[in-house]
């Protein structure tokens, strides 16, 4: 059996989500195409269109078709979304209501806001007890590393230092081309057992174990366990939604140098995060910039339709419902240029003082925990009826409040702890740049001196996306389990 491919043993599909942007769609598709030609791979595509433009609609649907000569490639679009959400309504008319705000964009709910999380629930149900590699439309399919990527596996979860960049094509070419299919990285580990990773490790590599404590390895169960989750490095946008981890990484050369500083102070965000070898992680560290894995199987609950934080939440679903399992971070970094150059964003409050939906439920499920041996389904049902059950009793504001402000606390102390340190140790930063910590540690104490409040149309908001996802998961689970006896998903 040593000829047979993972993606053979288990079926793997390559999942775009993309909306209004067929430029970008093609050249992710023109990078794929060289990909599988380079490695002689032929790893089927589907891009999902959440585009509210037609001509970028038609646009996308062509690309699709000409990238069908070089490998296999699906387009789901409108009509194949509407068909999907009809069927289900079809067969679980009780639901109806509960399917078409969770997977149609056009749900009179979703007027005028993003529907970042509805073409991820499509892809969850099509493929339904698999695996898939989601691609952001902006990647592209180039993989780079600063290491030999032959150091071996640890198990770690220590955050990595990220390299700023100042010119992406230079650093580009200055780093190794990884050696090998960085999607076929993807694929060799995503549903495997950790017991079968661990045996990847290479003579000279360091203890798998790191610097992991005791409690992070509390589940830890090598014949049982698996990886649930795969993620890679990113060169080049950043893709949050705040650069502070960034600002703190700075190498001595730029914080030292006024006109170097400057220089990055004016440049596009851009950074490498490739790190020197692969490790697991235990806790939640997946996020979908460029490239991420997901195992499917046995079930999967869905993401909030709107707005941002999809990704932080997907991430918290799989620790909630698999606190055995763990995720895999690979060495090298692929790609990623988005549409347009973004600024830093070093404004501490620009994350702050706000929930959403999505984080509203990604708070409690992160607070709340389940019987090991309980089904995920039946995890997920349990956890939404706690929520339905603190509504109803009125207790679920005062809670989100508090969750939230805790959370956020945390947030502004580890930056404002890690902003003292960094000062500290170089007292020789120029004037620009101690003038630039000064400002964000006086606005960090400010936040942290000032009421914990949110406005009361934002909880409003949150609370009625948690009431409507957790009152629909009964159906959620039907339909999850539905598409995944069909054997094709809800296609």
């Amino acid at each position: 059996d040593a000829a047979v491919t993972p993606a053979e043993k288990k079926p793997l599909t390559i999942v775009i989500p993309t909306c209004d942007r067929p430029r970008f769609l093609g050249r992710l598709l023109d990078s794929l195409r060289s990909n599988q030609e380079r490695f002689g791979t032929g790893w089927p595509v589907e891009v999902i269109d959440d585009s509210r433009d037609e001509a970028n609609r038609r646009r996308n649907a062509e690309l699709v078709g000409e990238a069908v000569s070089h490998f296999p490639a699906t387009y789901v679009g409108r009509q194949e979304q509407l068909a999907v959400i009809d069927r289900l309504c079809k067969e679980f008319p009780e639901g109806e209501d509960y399917f078409r705000w969770l997977l149609w964009s056009e749900h009179p709910a979703h007027e005028g806001q993003a529907t970042y999380g509805v073409p991820i629930n499509h892809a969850v149900l099509r493929h339904a007890g698999r695996r898939v590699i989601f691609i952001d439309d902006d990647a592209v399919i180039r993989a780079r590393t600063k290491g030999n990527g032959r150091a071996g596996i640890r198990f770690d979860n220590q955050i990595r230092s990220f390299d700023v960049c100042l010119d992406i094509d230079k650093v580009s070419r200055s780093l190794g081309v990884y050696p090998e299919d960085p999607l076929f990285a993807h694929a060799s580990v995503l549903g495997s057992k950790v017991a079968e990773v661990l045996t990847e490790l290479r003579a000279g590599a360091a203890s798998p174990f790191g610097a992991t404590s005791s409690g992070e390895l509390a589940f830890l169960d090598p014949q049982y366990s698996l990886v649930r989750y795969s993620v890679n490095g990113i060169l080049g946008d950043t893709g949050a939604e705040n650069d502070m981890g960034s600002f703190q990484s700075l190498s001595p050369q730029i914080l030292r140098d006024e006109a170097l500083y400057k220089r990055f102070r004016g440049s596009a965000r851009c950074i490498f995060s490739g790190q020197p070898f692969a490790d697991l992680l235990s806790s939640v560290w997946f996020q979908r910039t460029t490239a991420a894995g997901v195992n499917l199987d046995p079930y999967m609950a869905p993401v909030m339709p709107t707005g941002r934080g999809e990704d932080p939440m997907m991430g918290v679903l799989m620790r909630y419902l698999y606190p055995g399992d763990f995720g895999m971070r690979f060495e090298f970094a692929l790609e990623h240029r988005p549409a347009e150059k973004r600024p830093w964003v070093f404004d501490t409050c620009s994350r702050g003082r706000r929930i959403t939906g999505a984080g509203a439920l990604a708070l409690w499920l992160w607070n709340v925990s389940a019987p090991p041996a309980m089904a995920p389904a039946d995890k997920m049902l349990m956890g939404g009826e706690s929520v339905q059950e603190m509504l109803k009793a009125g207790h679920t504001e005062s809670f989100l409040r508090g969750a939230f402000a805790a959370h956020w606390h945390g947030v502004l102390a580890g930056d404002l702890a890690g902003a003292t340190e960094l000062l500290a140790r170089n007292p020789q930063g120029c004037p620009s740049w101690r003038e630039d910590m000064g400002a964000m540690k006086r606005e960090m104490l400010a936040e942290l001196q000032a009421p914990s409040g949110m406005p009361e149309p934002v909880v409003a908001s949150a609370l009625r996306m948690v009431d409507a996802y957790t009152r629909g998961l009964p159906f959620w689970n039907i339909a999850f389990e539905y598409c995944r006896g069909a054997g094709d998903g809800a296609a």
